[in-house]
Order: C-alpha cells, then sequence, then structure tokens
C-alpha cells in the first residue's frame, strides 16, 4: 500500500496505516517491528504486526509493506544581512562582496525530510548612481531548499547596499596671497585672473572632477589709501557629491610708485602769471603728473635769481614735491624764466591853457618854466617804476595881429618798462601870445 509519510512518521505506531484483527473474547493490542527497505520515495516499510488478546495468545504474524510518497516541498526561511553602507576609498572603489557586506542564513523545516539540502545564492541589481562615485544597489538573497523527494521551494529577501563618497577633494597646492601693484581702477583684470586661477590652488578627487568656487563679492575689498585695498577669499574646491575643501589667501593692491613729473628743464612765462604756489604752476602747464593709483598734493620751494629783463627778480629755481595718497613722493626742479610782452600804461596831464603879453620887445617868454609843464605817470604789469620821459612839440603859430598869435603845444608822455616795451600817451596846451602895449604918441619932425 502507499502512504504519505506525513502519515506514517512513526513506522511502530499502530494507530498510522492500521489493519485490524480480532479476538473470540477481549480485544487485541499490537506491537509492530519496523524495517525500512530500499524503494521508492521517501523510502518503503516492512511492518511485522502481531495481534495480542488479553489473555496473552498472540497471533501468527502479518507483514504490512508502506510504500511512502513525499508531494509537499520543505518550507525554507532566510534571514538577510543588514543593509550596508561603505565609503568609497582613495581610488572611488569600494567592497561589496558578501564578505565585506554580510550573507544571508537560511534554514527550512519539511514534513518528512529533516536535513534538508539548502542553497543560499544572491543577484545584484542595476545600481542607481546617486552622484559620481556614490550608488546603490539591491542585493537579492536567495534560500533553496530541497527535499529528499526532489521537492524545491525557495525565498528571497533584498539587501540594499550603498557606496558612499565622503571623501572631499584634495587641493595641493594651496591658493597663494597675490599682490599687483595699483592701476587706480580696482585692478579688476588681476583680480579676475587670480580669481579664475583659483589662486593658483589645484585640487584632485577620488571620484569626479572637481568644481571650484569662491566667496568674494564686488565691494568685499577693503579701502585703505587711494585705491588699494585687500580681500581675503576662500576658494572651495567641490567634488560630484557635494564633499568640499577649502583654501584662503588674500588678494592685495598695493602703491609703490611715486608720482611722476614731466616737464622742461627751463621754460618762460609771464611775469603777471608767476607765482611759487605749485598747483598754479601746475595749472599753467610748465609740468604734469601721473599718478595711476589716487590723487596727490603739490608744494614748491622757489628760489629767485637775476637773469632776463624783468627786474629785480627775473628767474627762479622752483623745487616741486609729489606726495600721494599713499606717502610715495617724487621731486621735480625747474627754472622759470619771467618774460613780460606788455606794454606799461602811461598817464599825462597837461598844463591849462596860457595868455602871455608880448614885452617890450614883442617878446614872451614861451619857457615851460613859465607856461608849465606836463605831468606823467606809469603802471605795468610787472615793472614798479617804469621809465617815463615827457616831451613837448610845439605847433605852427597862428597870427592874430602883428605881434599876438597863438599855437598848440603837445606834450607826450613815454613809458618804458625793464624788458624794453613802451607806449606813449599825449595831450595838448593853446598858448597865446597878445600884443598890448599901444604905440608911442607920433612925432612931428621938420623947422621949428
Amino acid at each position: 500500500m502507499n502512504a504519505a509519510c506525513e502519515d506514517l512518521l512513526d513506522p511502530t505506531n499502530p494507530a498510522l496505516v492500521p489493519i485490524s484483527a480480532s479476538d473470540n473474547c477481549s480485544d487485541v493490542t499490537y506491537s509492530i517491528a519496523a524495517f525500512q527497505l530500499s524503494g521508492g520515495c521517501p523510502g518503503t516499510w516492512m511492518r511485522v504486526w502481531t495481534a495480542t488478546d488479553d489473555c496473552g495468545n498472540n497471533s501468527e504474524t502479518t507483514e504490512q509493506y508502506v510504500q511512502l510518497y513525499d508531494i509537499i516541498a520543505p518550507t525554507p526561511v532566510i534571514t538577510c544581512p543588514d543593509n550596508y553602507t561603505v565609503d568609497a576609498d582613495e581610488n572611488c572603489e569600494a567592497d561589496t562582496t558578501p564578505a565585506a557586506a554580510g550573507s544571508a542564513t537560511a534554514t527550512a523545516t519539511d514534513n518528512c525530510d529533516t536535513d534538508v539540502d539548502i542553497t543560499i545564492t544572491y543577484s545584484d541589481g542595476e545600481s542607481t548612481s546617486l552622484c559620481e562615485g556614490q550608488y546603490s544597489f539591491t542585493r537579492t538573497w536567495t534560500a533553496a531548499a530541497m527535499d529528499d523527494c526532489d521537492n524545491p521551494a525557495s525565498v528571497s529577501c533584498d539587501q540594499l547596499i550603498t557606496v558612499e563618497d565622503n571623501t572631499a577633494p584634495v587641493i595641493d597646492p594651496a591658493s597663494e596671497d597675490h599682490t599687483v601693484e595699483c592701476d587706480g581702477a580696482g585692478n579688476q583684470e588681476d583680480l579676475a585672473a587670480w580669481l579664475l586661477d583659483n589662486g593658483g590652488a589645484e585640487a584632485t578627487d577620488n571620484c569626479s572632477a572637481v568644481t571650484w568656487s569662491h566667496d568674494y563679492l564686488d565691494g568685499d575689498m577693503s579701502d585703505l589709501c587711494a585705491a588699494t585695498g585687500s580681500v581675503d577669499v576662500i576658494f572651495t574646491a567641490s567634488d560630484d557629491c557635494g564633499n568640499s575643501s577649502q583654501t584662503t589667501s588674500t588678494f592685495t593692491i598695493e602703491d609703490t610708485t611715486a608720482p611722476a613729473f614731466s616737464g622742461e628743464a627751463e621754460v618762460n612765462i609771464s611775469c603777471e602769471e608767476y607765482t611759487c604756489d605749485a598747483d598754479a604752476l601746475e595749472a599753467l602747464e610748465l609740468f604734469s603728473i601721473d599718478e595711476a593709483c589716487g590723487d596727490y598734493t603739490l608744494s614748491a620751494n622757489c628760489t629767485s635769481f637775476s637773469g632776463g629783463c624783468v627786474t629785480p627778480v627775473g628767474a627762479y629755481f622752483v623745487e616741486y614735491t609729489a606726495e600721494d595718497e599713499c606717502g610715495n613722493t617724487s621731486t621735480f626742479s625747474q627754472i622759470v624764466i619771467l618774460s613780460d610782452e606788455i606794454k606799461p600804461v602811461p598817464a599825462i596831464e597837461c598844463p591849462a591853457a596860457i595868455e602871455l603879453t608880448a614885452d617890450a620887445d614883442c617878446s614872451a617868454d614861451l619857457s615851460t618854466d613859465n607856461t608849465g609843464m606836463a605831468t606823467a605817470s606809469a603802471t605795468d604789469n610787472c615793472d614798479a617804476a617804469p621809465v617815463v620821459e615827457v616831451t613837448y612839440t610845439d605847433g605852427e603859430q597862428t597870427a592874430i595881429c602883428a605881434g599876438s598869435y597863438s599855437f598848440t603845444r603837445t606834450f607826450t608822455a613815454t613809458a618804458t618798462d625793464h624788458c624794453g616795451n613802451s607806449d606813449s600817451i599825449s595831450c595838448d596846451q593853446l598858448i597865446t601870445v597878445n600884443d598890448e602895449t599901444a604905440p608911442s604918441a607920433p612925432v612931428i619932425s621938420g623947422p621949428a
């Protein structure tokens, strides 16, 4: 006969796959001698039955052959290792083998087989990239159980394996401080080039390319003298997973260049324009200053000496000093020769018109001592005392009658300055001579 193996777990138990016997007087009990034979799956039992009544009478033995069968698969149970997270190493590699990440364990129970064969395998799913060098995947563990009758069963579980990149980029060399000479406009090109070059810093990463950034913002530059200043800049090297390293350096704008003079060693200017004032002389374009970084102040030390036509001082030796906002100074020497091309301005005042009376000789004193002399003066742009010469000329006489006449006396004042510039001005005086002497009484001549 056939029986499921789970129906005959104990072949000596008469209650399992039973047969029966009867007795004339009493109930019977059974005893079984079991012998396992080869053949079938999971095997065949020969059961030798003996029936015994209450009085101890034994029956003849009966042999029962039970061929077992098993169609029920085992029940496996699997336990996955914990989810595993590991850091990528310096080569962006990670050990994700079961030796590092852990292995599943499994057990199995079966209706018949007490020693079920269990095989544990795994397969890795597609990786999901989180960032370059960082990824995760699912490792599926499977426990396959097989009983003696080749009934299979399997069960699976999943383990999440994550490889992280927690290694920041390595900066080498670090950024370097950079100092430039002031150009007066913030040295924008120098600063931009330094920032673009990350201050000279370089970085490598174990897994990905490096992205650079910095914290400089327009207006961060400190305000020192003139257009100089400095700023501390933090350069940050970041990898694709957000790990970062930093290096800090200072960009400095300095002014070590003194103002540069340009000008002739000897110049000529009008005496009326000269003043010992460096700003005024610069405005006259006697020299110029090249100062790239900011403003500057000027001073002048003037030493007079003779020369030229202007007196008493005809020239100056001028020593200029320029100092910029950062304290850099330079000097320049120049001979300034004074010139005068402007005429003096004369003024004249004539004596009043005068009438004279002819004397007994029908003559009159026409000298300036008697008729008056013109007075004159002059002003000049440079000469405090221009020379003034007064001359006169008498016009033709206009006869009134014999012995009486008039004429115009023209006075001319000529002013000459120390450089020979001259100008004249004239005025007229009317002089009249009158004959007011009557003739003598008539005299009668002849015999008495």
